[in-house]
């Protein structure tokens, strides 16, 4: 009956154990798929649906759509079926009980008087919302959507707060501002976002939200306005609302996304030493491979010249997990499991620390040649920390026996080695985890001699690729046999290729294709031939740059080679662009050479590889980053296609209207009608212009892949607000708009603008946002830590500003010294003064002003 638990005893519950699952349980599971899969089926037969299909054809969708809600209605009843007989165990589980509401609500709103009313359409949103499982059912749209939601009640709770703040407002601006801009203006068009209502004025207010076209709110109202002499305060509300929804309501969408994108803790740390690791011995990744997967040579029969003694390194060690070490030497030693986890994280964070500056200093010595034994800078090192953590357990040990407690650390005083078991071992092993890649290496390469032959021509003693490799830096790690680069022949010949390449890019946004064209006008002897000269020049520059490379390191099949590094990639398609561009200069102006001129444009792609700050910057936001915005987008689409089925269902259709307001359905839609002209005809103008039955301009709902346009342009945040005016205008199937015929329609419009616009947009630059700072380490800050900067920030905020160390003698230099340093002083408060009056000078001057009060104006 009671379970021994962490926390202590619970009740047991024999319906919750597991492995007691019935065979119905066992079907339901193996089932999972099939039901993703038949929701999907779902939703592809509910965007079929278009507009100009016939009325039988709709017929046989909607029966379709009738026998997914019956077996989405089963399913559910064999869920349930299959906890018998514990059958309240079904809503523990809160999938279950979300899909047997989508099962009752879909399947009484096909009940004929439901399904034939004209609220049919809007209850569809049940159907639509049966494809989460699809999110749910894919691992990394489902990890992504919970760190984006979270606990889902901050966004809940924020979605209250600018509905409760934008409903305020609007009470607000309806008492400023009902009455004052009329529903027409002069020329008869309609104006929608006039004030007149709560609900116009929450519409009006959201599209200042939004952004989309706010100014014309503003300057609607200012115009209509004047009379009363109410512009000032009408501007001033309008622009402190757009300042306070732009600036504060909109970012704590993103402070909400990238909350959740907080990394735990304990997470933290570890990546700070994964970070610093990889930092600092990335030349030998323990995530590389050793050997490349384009290398061929692994599937040849190795030399059979055996491998040099001098290669192996004199402690090379065989891998062994870390775990079975500890658990053998813990069992082994008595008292020592429980030393070294009262001690690990305390040793071995100061270990790290030791070995970190030995690794450094060796760093050091190889790149000045000094002659430095490591394993005597080690010993002394380790020797100091050993009699540091000996003084240590001493102390601990006198403690211990004046309160009659014994000691756990004398073990470690009867054997000094213990301490080298649980202390230096860790970084040790580390070492010799570098060294024996690096061996591994070595052995491979020695049994495969081709294998470090770049072009299969050039050995790593020949010469001539010496004097290469001392130019350029290797593409991808290390060079195991071979020459390290120059500092300073590899910093000119950086240099010399920087230069090109700006230069390059320089002439390039030169030659315009209007300067083409003139030269093209001109007599074959006029025309000029320096740009044509220099491309040949360019050419010939990076493809010595690209010969120097792929000698020194090779071009594929090396271990260093050119390609392995993905950066050259992109200088290599750029030199194969120049060479295209090369040959359409001599070849005839035909629409190919034009196209292969046009990767001309491509060389500024160069400046990446060669400025390092910026290829570690695209390298962390777009490239390793790369799959995080894949999701996010994959999950933007998730949501955008709800909503494009949704607007289908509801507005499919309804968006026709005729270009004659008189006219009131679509049959008297006939004939020609008198229309008024736009400008710069005056608006009295009127011509005869045949009467057009036809949706406004390019957006509708009239199928699945229109509705997905439009949703997409409202993403971007334009376009919408005359969407939503045309669905507000909606009388009915084959009826003419009127003006707020159906305002509701506007919710779908405005609740999508903070779903889709809002939270998609956000949901990217959070990605972003956290991709950057991962890059420079933020991201992986603990608490303590962004304390200390943010102290160590304030502390230069308030850090006093440097005054000269001898005060001036002089009288005259005194009293001015006086007065410039006292920041409390008559003086300073006298400044601060003039200048706030001169700025209320400034603000006074207005096109219509006497010419008496510009004067006045200009000699204060």
């Amino acid at each position: 009956m009671l379970d021994d638990t962490e926390e202590g005893w619970s009740f047991n519950d024999p319906t919750k154990q597991k492995g007691q699952a019935n065979a119905v349980q066992r079907f339901v599971k193996l089932m999972k798929p099939f039901w993703v899969l038949t929701v999907f089926a779902d939703l592809a037969v509910m965007g079929l649906k278009r507009n100009d299909m016939s009325d039988e054809t709709l017929a046989e969708l909607d029966f379709g759509e009738l026998l997914f809600t019956m077996a989405f209605a089963f399913e559910i009843i064999v869920r349930f079926s299959s906890f018998y007989p514990f059958w309240g165990n079904f809503f523990n589980e809160r999938i279950n009980s979300v899909d047997l509401a989508l099962a009752v609500i879909t399947c009484l709103i096909r009940i004929p008087p439901i399904h034939d009313s004209s609220v049919y359409p809007y209850l569809t949103a049940f159907q639509v919302i049966r494809g989460y499982r699809i999110i749910m059912a894919i691992p990394r749209l489902k990890a992504q959507m919970s760190r984006v939601l979270g606990t889902v009640s901050g966004l809940v709770n924020l979605v209250f707060f600018i509905i409760l703040v934008t409903l305020i407002t609007s009470i607000i601006a309806v008492q400023l501002l009902r009455g004052v801009i009329p529903a027409t203006d002069s020329a008869g068009n309609t104006i929608e976002m006039g004030f007149r209502s709560v609900y116009n004025s929450f519409t009006s207010l959201n599209q200042i939200f939004s952004g989309e076209n706010w100014t014309d709110v503003l300057y609607r109202a200012m115009a209509y306005d004047a009379k009363w002499n109410n512009t000032a305060i009408d501007a001033l509300f309008l622009v402190m609302w757009f300042s306070f929804s732009n600036f504060v309501l909109l970012n704590m969408f993103i402070a909400i996304i990238m909350e959740n994108f907080e990394t735990d803790e304990e997470e933290k740390r570890r990546r700070q030493i994964e970070a610093y690791v990889s930092k600092t011995e990335q030349g030998d990744n323990e995530d590389r491979p050793i050997i490349s997967r384009w290398n061929i040579y692994r599937y040849f029969k190795a030399n059979p010249k055996s491998l040099a003694v001098e290669n192996i390194p004199y402690n090379l060690v065989l891998p062994m997990q870390k775990n079975v070490v500890r658990e053998f030497l813990s069992d082994n030693i008595p008292g020592a499991k429980e030393t070294y986890q009262e001690d690990d994280s305390i040793e071995f964070g100061e270990m790290r620390g030791t070995y970190d500056l030995i690794y450094i200093w060796n760093r050091i010595k190889r790149a000045l040649r000094l002659e430095d034994d490591f394993g005597q800078f080690k010993l002394a090192m380790l020797q100091r920390r050993r009699s540091s953590n000996l003084e240590r357990s001493r102390s601990e040990q006198s403690e211990s026996k004046a309160g009659g407690k014994e000691d756990s650390s004398q073990i470690r005083l009867l054997d000094s080695t213990i301490q080298d078991s649980f202390v230096y071992r860790p970084a040790e092993a580390t070492r010799d985890d570098i060294l024996e890649r690096r061996a591994l290496k070595r052995e491979f390469i020695t049994m495969h001699p081709m294998y470090d032959k770049s072009l299969w021509v050039f050995s790593p003693s020949n010469r001539f690729r010496r004097w290469c490799q001392l130019l350029v830096e290797p593409s991808r790690g290390e060079r195991t046999f071979g020459t390290p680069p120059s500092e300073t022949l590899s910093s000119i010949f950086i240099v010399i290729v920087f230069a090109s390449v700006v230069v390059n890019v320089v002439l390039t946004a030169m030659n315009t294709p209007v300067y083409q064209k003139y030269q093209q006008s001109l007599e074959p002897s006029q025309r000029s031939k320096v740009y044509g000269y220099t491309d040949i020049a360019f050419t010939i520059i990076f493809s010595i740059e690209f010969i120097v490379r792929i000698i020194a390191d090779g071009f594929l099949f090396t271990p260093n080679a050119y390609l392995l590094n993905p950066w050259n990639n992109l200088d290599f398609f750029v030199l194969l662009t120049l060479y295209i561009a090369l040959f359409a200069n001599l070849s005839p102006s035909t629409g190919w050479s034009r196209a292969f001129r046009a990767f001309k444009a491509l060389r500024a792609l160069r400046l990446i590889n060669l400025l390092p700050s910026i290829k570690e910057t695209l390298d962390a936001i777009l490239v390793a980053g790369f799959p995080r915005m894949l999701d996010a987008a994959a999950l933007s689409l998730c949501l955008l296609i709800p909503f494009a089925l949704y607007g289908q269902n509801v507005f499919q259709g309804l968006f026709y209207s005729c270009n004659d307001n008189g006219v009131l359905d679509r049959g008297t839609c006939i004939g020609e009608s008198q229309q008024t002209m736009s400008a710069p005809q005056p608006d009295t103008s009127l011509v005869y212009m045949p009467r057009v039955w036809a949706n406004p301009y390019v957006y509708s709902f009239d199928s699945f892949w229109a509705a997905l346009l439009i949703l997409f342009e409202i993403v971007s945040g334009e376009g919408w607000v005359n969407v939503e005016i045309t669905s507000m205008q909606i009388v009915g199937k084959n009826l003419n708009s009127q003006p707020d015929a159906s305002q509701l329609n506007g919710i779908f419009f405005m609740v999508y603008n903070v779903a889709g616009s809002v939270f998609v947009l956000n949901l990217f630059l959070g990605v972003v946002i956290e991709n950057f700072t991962k890059r420079n380490g933020t991201a992986y800050l603990t608490v303590e830590q962004r304390r200390w900067l943010d102290l160590k920030r304030l502390l230069r905020q308030v850090r006093p500003s440097k005054r000269p160390k001898q005060v001036p003698q002089d009288r005259v230099r005194k009293w001015c010294f006086d007065r410039a340093t006292d920041k409390r002083g008559w003086f300073y408060t006298a400044m601060t003064v003039v200048i706030v009056l001169n700025i209320g000078v400034l603000c006074s001057e207005f096109r219509t002003e006497p010419s008496q009060a510009t004067e006045i104006k200009g000699n204060v």
